[in-house]
């Protein structure tokens, strides 16, 4: 079995002001069979489920995101170490570095998620050297997030992503929606990329318990897998 289909009826079924949920559902049911079957290019299938969820969570950006208090720093950790992990069979490896205080601000940790793994995954992509380094730092009342890879990034691909419904495009989404701002710099050898979003109380709101490193490497339809894959 090739999937053809279902993969055909599921892309039919993603556009903006979709039914997500019962996408995401199918999806699931399709994810399931292929890592039952014994199918010899399942590799080739789990990548097109996972570029099929890639392109409904970009659309799926939400008319009212939630409030928490989000702690980044320990976010950024976990998904960055669980990324690493995956990727360990890989050449590249994932540097991560961090401010010694851990930054919290308010904002909806999926949006948050999303844009820090689609930032990993763009720049793994484009990297062509052995290592990503990722940097979360507290500039001002700012929390930056930054990416540096060797290889370049042509500006005309990067405008013309922004225009899409890929993964630079989420980013500027998110990092407009919280009033902050959307960065890039390649110079045909190393490309620098950063995003960043306002630190601001979040001490009357609840606090968002952030995963575990086991929790996100368990869930195989989950953030990490669909980041990389």
């Amino acid at each position: 079995m090739n999937f053809c289909h279902e993969f055909e009826q599921i892309n039919r079924m993603i556009f903006p002001d979709a039914d997500f949920p019962c996408v995401r559902e199918k999806l699931q049911a399709v994810f399931d069979e292929i890592i039952l079957s014994d199918c010899t290019c399942k590799e080739d299938l789990l990548k097109s489920a996972f570029f099929l969820l890639r392109k409904i969570n970009n659309l799926d950006f939400p008319e009212k995101p939630c409030k928490y208090k989000c702690n980044l720093t320990q976010l950024a950790e976990n998904l960055v170490f669980c990324c690493d992990a995956v990727l360990c069979e890989s050449e590249k490896r994932l540097i991560f570095l961090a401010d010694s205080d851990d930054i919290f601000t308010l904002a909806d940790p999926k949006l948050i998620t999303r844009a820090i793994l689609n930032a990993v995954s763009n720049s793994v992509k484009h990297s062509h050297g052995d290592y990503v380094g990722i940097c979360l730092e507290r500039i001002g009342d700012r929390a930056v997030f930054s990416f540096e890879s060797s290889g370049n990034f042509p500006i005309d691909n990067y405008f013309h992503s922004l225009d899409g419904r890929g993964g630079l495009n989420f980013i500027s989404k998110t990092a407009k929606f919280y009033n902050g701002c959307m960065l890039m710099n390649s110079d045909g050898e190393k490309t620098s990329f950063l995003f960043s979003i306002p630190i601001v109380n979040a001490d009357d709101f609840p606090e968002y318990r952030t995963p575990d490193i086991d929790e996100l490497l368990f869930d195989r339809l989950g953030v990490i897998y669909e980041a990389l894959y």
